[in-house]
């Protein structure tokens, strides 16, 4: 009998599960219990792949169809008990691999694990067979090899940045009409909290939440302490007055903040890659704390954080404007944000007369949307051109994310 077959190999994988279950953990030394877990989760790694393979055969097959269910992934919610979300993914993962033989080849080895897979695979789709072709993919299987899945999309997200930069925006913007917020009255008056933000909103919730939260060992868990600094943070809000805004770090090149061609993406404080247009946007009206990068990215020089726009010309500013100033937008000045119309990395003044009040939406707008502003010093009339050069009719409604593509 040819241990090759997949019965023998199956009712072998079943002998060496019952064989470890029967071993008592407590009896093995430290140094033999990390070698079992890192032999086990690569062992694991394996058998997934091997699930992963059949599983692409068996839908294309339409095998599930032969047992009565309606899809690959019903048969895989009611024979697997896969939760709809697992059972979609488990599917576009396996039939993903195809394409990438590389990394499905590293996975049959236990090299990387089903997750780094599916990292990749949502690279790939992302950055094109071209540039997947021309090492893309040797480098996102390389980055796997060493790092979590988190490291591999952040890899995927600056190469798209480097290669792509005009998609990085797209993404960057579909990313923004993703975001959602779920507040539901649940039966027994509690209120729960779901939802999505995109990567720049996220960062500015987790800085002011875990900046609330602190770790101190009051007898809350962590999870309570998130929940009570988000309430704080509410409480705590704008209202009428100008007031800190939350510490979000992003780290860039000059050419970046210049927007030159040929730059690196840039990162928020948590490694999160970002485009440029959108680190733009966040230097406008931001705590900045100037950092000087040498030749080889090394931190040669970090400064205290200083205030783009100082508190007494933001009150001015609110004064002024009393709120978001692209034509037919009525958002108050507590929802803006200052908007440098000649951004200081350009060499802008941080002055009045350079400044305008902006909802984020449209602030975003201006930045990754590619439209323009401009005040009129004489009759203080802001005129408005779209990215494609044309003049927008302060009559007709502004424009919406959702109008981004």
């Amino acid at each position: 009998m040819r241990t090759s077959e997949p019965g023998v190999a199956l009712a072998m994988v079943e002998v060496a599960a019952r064989a470890l279950d029967e071993d008592d953990p407590d009896r093995a030394s430290d140094l033999e219990l990390a070698l079992h877990l890192r032999v086990l989760w690569r062992a694991v790694c394996r058998l997934q792949a091997q699930f992963s393979r059949r599983l692409a055969v068996w839908d294309a097959r339409r095998g599930p169809a032969r047992e009565g269910a309606a899809s690959t992934s019903g048969w895989l919610r009611h024979r697997v008990r896969f939760d709809p979300p697992v059972a979609a993914r488990q599917i576009e993962v396996a039939n993903g691999l195809a394409e990438l033989p590389a990394t499905a080849f590293a996975y049959r080895q236990g090299a990387i694990s089903f997750a780094h897979a599916d990292a990749i695979r949502t690279a790939a789709r992302e950055l094109g067979p071209d540039i997947m072709a021309g090492g893309g993919e040797s480098m996102l299987l390389d980055r796997a090899r060493q790092d979590p899945p988190a490291g591999v999309r952040r890899l995927a997200v600056r190469l798209r940045q480097r290669v792509d930069p005009a998609g990085a925006v797209r993404a960057y913007r579909r990313m923004c009409n993703g975001r959602w917020l779920s507040l539901e009255r649940t039966m027994d008056g509690c209120v729960a909290v779901q939802g999505l933000l995109d990567p720049v909103s996220g960062e500015a919730l987790l800085s002011e939440v875990d900046g609330r939260a602190g770790c101190c060992p009051d007898g809350r868990t962590p999870a309570q302490r998130r929940a009570d600094a988000l309430v704080a943070a509410v409480r705590c809000g704008r209202g009428g007055t100008a007031v800190n805004r939350p510490l979000v770090t992003v780290t860039l090149s000059l050419a970046a903040l210049r927007d030159e061609a040929g730059h690196d993406a840039p990162l928020l404080g948590s490694g999160e890659p970002l485009d440029a247009a959108a680190a733009r946007r966040l230097a406008c009206d931001a705590n900045v704390v100037p950092a000087v990068l040498g030749s080889l990215s090394e931190p040669l020089d970090v400064g205290r954080a200083t205030a783009t726009v100082p508190d007494g010309l933001r009150h001015a500013l609110w004064v002024r404007d009393a709120g978001c100033r692209f034509p037919g937008c009525d958002r108050p000045a507590g929802e803006c944000l200052a908007h440098h119309v000649r951004h200081w990395a350009d060499g802008g003044a941080t002055a009045l007369d350079n400044l305008l009040l902006l909802c984020d939406p449209h602030h975003s707008l201006v930045h990754e949307g590619g439209w323009r502003l401009v005040r009129d010093a004489l009759t203080r009339e802001v005129h408005t051109w779209r990215p494609d050069g044309t003049e927008f009719d302060a009559v007709s409604p502004p424009p919406e994310r959702s109008t981004w593509g």
